[in-house]
């Protein structure tokens, strides 16, 4: 059918059939004879297709047969799959070709000196020395922008469409809903109550500990939670380190009290409730208090989450009850 031009306007819209995906979709009359594509993910898959179309080496996915260099887990979310179902379905599919497991396997045997220069290519300074002082700062600008910019839900729509994002991340998320379906109704409960209380105690100092070892446990738990157990203490920058110990000696005793002790409503200790120091272990530090003192039974409660971080170095009880406490 032939369309008259000379009886339409620049408002008018213009039904065309999308060249990559089949379905139909509107356009201005003024963009209807380079308009191709329904969607910027069809145009998107277009300019992927040409450029894989071009290769040498590559693989094929078993779901829509089009070629890339690998198979990455972006690719596997737009089929509306998890990692793991991916896996379970192909297990024997190998995603990556000859040329980008070359690359991989090169990757891990860079040496520090070609690490180091590497790292500085993605830096201001790399930028500079590689483009000039003008045109480096610019294009290091744009740079930071459109890393900033891939990781928004904007991003994700424009690429992939609205629909497609909530399939997507509908998908990411790990529910009980899922893991019901996948292992059945009793075992899936099972898993997934694991490991939701795997999750929840892996941001705890007893899940570092368990998992890095004492030593290197307290390291990283105190590098992580820096700025509630340091900066927000008001502690001296001098006395950080005795400090870190300090609180290594009052957790040790805490332990040990809990052990030897029944605490009313520990078993509620998780994200939501933690478990309080009632005189602070920065009011102990300060005032030479013993670490057993502050990590005696009678100075622990579990209180809300809230409650323990709008208190941070404050005490819910004098230090002189503690001791009476303590000696009854």
């Amino acid at each position: 059918m032939k369309i008259n031009n000379s009886k339409m306007s620049a408002t008018d819209t213009v039904e065309k059939i999308c060249i990559i995906c089949g379905d139909k979709y509107t356009c201005s009359a003024r963009t209807r004879k380079s308009s191709k594509f329904c969607s910027s993910k069809c145009r998107s898959k277009n300019a992927n297709k040409k450029k894989n179309d071009k290769l040498e080496d590559y693989v094929i996915c078993p779901i829509c047969g089009e070629k890339y260099r690998e198979i990455n887990n972006a690719h596997i979310w737009f089929h509306n799959m998890t990692i793991d179902e991916w896996k379970e379905k192909f297990p024997d599919f190998d995603n990556l070709s000859k040329t980008s497991r070359l690359k991989k396997a090169t990757l891990k045997n860079v040496t520090k000196e070609q690490s180091k220069k590497l790292r500085k290519g993605h830096t201001l300074e790399g930028y500079i020395e590689k483009y000039g002082e003008y045109d480096g700062k610019i294009k290091y600008v744009e740079r930071c922008e459109n890393i900033k910019y891939a990781r928004t839900r904007e991003y994700y729509i424009e690429k992939y469409g609205e629909v497609e994002y909530k399939k997507m991340t509908k998908n990411r998320g790990v529910t009980l809903e899922k893991y019901i379906k996948k292992y059945g109704e009793i075992e899936g409960k099972t898993k997934y109550d694991k490991w939701l209380e795997n999750n929840r105690k892996s941001s705890t100092l007893l899940g570092y500990l368990e998992k890095h070892g004492e030593k290197e446990g307290y390291k990283k738990w105190f590098s992580k939670n820096k700025k509630n157990s340091i900066s927000s203490s008001h502690i001296n920058v001098e006395d950080i380190d005795d400090y870190k110990k300090y609180c290594m000696e009052v957790d040790k005793e805490t332990r040990i009290s809990l052990q030897l002790n029944k605490l009313e409503n520990i078993e509620l200790r998780s994200r939501e409730y933690h478990l309080d120091h009632k005189v602070s272990k920065c009011y102990g530090f300060n005032n030479n208090i013993s670490a057993k003192i502050i990590g005696s039974i009678n100075n622990l409660e579990i209180i809300t989450a809230n409650e323990n971080l709008s208190k941070q170095k404050h005490c819910s009880m004098d230090i002189d009850d503690l001791i009476r406490k303590i000696k009854k």
